[in-house]
């Protein structure tokens, strides 16, 4: 064998194993390959909700959580690092393998930072170890003046 042939046959080798490993998890699991890599048990859409809102409105938002580690999960709850980000589901949640659930989520919309926006995300809590998504929440903070209808830049 040319030393050229062996070189490429010690890179492309490992390439095409890892591929062919990659290739035969995505057949047996409908979890998407970058959630396998991560780890993740739960799959959340859409991954963040956005508002346009003034200082002290109460926005509520929605989120599919998902399932997708392939056993039963409990979700036990959720909390936000700020009392104005609060999860309004009862808990416990009981979530058999793909199966999926709404989470509620109701924010007070806060000061704005220098960009016009007051984020807060959401950790929620399960039964089993594994990478959990957060659920973010984040609002342009209009100005608070009733004809405005955008913020001031």
């Amino acid at each position: 064998m040319s030393r050229v042939f062996r070189i490429l046959l010690t890179v492309v080798s490992p390439l095409l194993i890892a591929g062919a490993v990659f290739a035969a998890i995505r057949l047996v699991s409908s979890r998407p390959l970058s959630a396998i890599i991560r780890g993740e048990v739960l799959s959340v859409d859409p991954a963040t909700r956005s508002f346009a809102a003034r200082e002290g409105e109460v926005v509520n938002a929605q989120f599919t959580v998902r399932n997708t580690s392939g056993h039963p999960i409990v979700l036990l709850g959720g909390t936000s690092a700020c009392s104005c980000t609060v999860v309004t589901n009862n808990f416990p949640i009981e979530l058999d393998a793909g199966g999926m659930t709404k989470v509620d989520v109701r924010m007070t919309v806060g000061p704005r930072d220098s960009d016009h926006r007051f984020r807060k995300s959401v950790t929620l809590f399960v039964n089993r170890e594994g990478m959990v998504p957060s659920l973010i929440l984040q609002a342009t903070v209009l100005d608070s003046r009733a004809d405005s209808t955008l913020p001031k830049k």
